[in-house]
């Protein structure tokens, strides 16, 4: 997005302006992880989808098994996570957050609202906050279908 010449009108000039401005954004809220970004989505999805198998896990994260299993065993050292029987399927082994990884979940999207809180309130007047939260509401119809 070039500030000197105002914004994009055309579709798809503001399509690439939200995709460069979006991943920036992305790579900000991610300076300073709890835990590395890997981690951070299989305890996500935990979190979003409830107790899921490895596999699981490894196809929503389009991993391989093995390289989940490194993950798993990492959040499992940190406590993250537990590891219990699928009461439906006793050959399965279901993992699900632990009460650490809940609290550490919560305290990475704490840091991340307040830093983005702070940075609203300090670079945006009212009136453009308005415009963001309208701008909200409309990435959300998008990304929603």
């Amino acid at each position: 997005m070039d500030d000197t010449t105002g914004p994009a009108t055309s579709s798809a000039a503001i399509a690439g302006d939200l995709r460069a401005v979006v991943a920036l954004l992305v790579r900000r809220t991610r300076a300073n992880p709890v835990f590395p970004p890997h981690q951070f989505g299989v305890l996500r999805a935990i979190d979003r989808m409830g107790p899921q198998t490895a596999s699981q896990l490894a196809a929503l994260e389009f991993v391989r098994p093995q390289s989940m299993a490194h993950t798993l065993q990492q959040l499992d050292e940190a406590g993250f996570i537990t590891r219990h029987a699928d009461p439906t399927d006793g050959r399965q082994t279901l993992i699900a957050l632990s009460d650490s990884g809940v609290r550490a979940l919560a305290d990475q999207r704490r840091e991340v609202t307040g830093w983005l809180a702070a940075e609203i309130d300090q670079k945006l007047d009212a009136g453009e906050r308005a415009t963001l939260a309208q701008a909200v509401t409309l990435l959300g119809r998008i990304v929603k279908g």
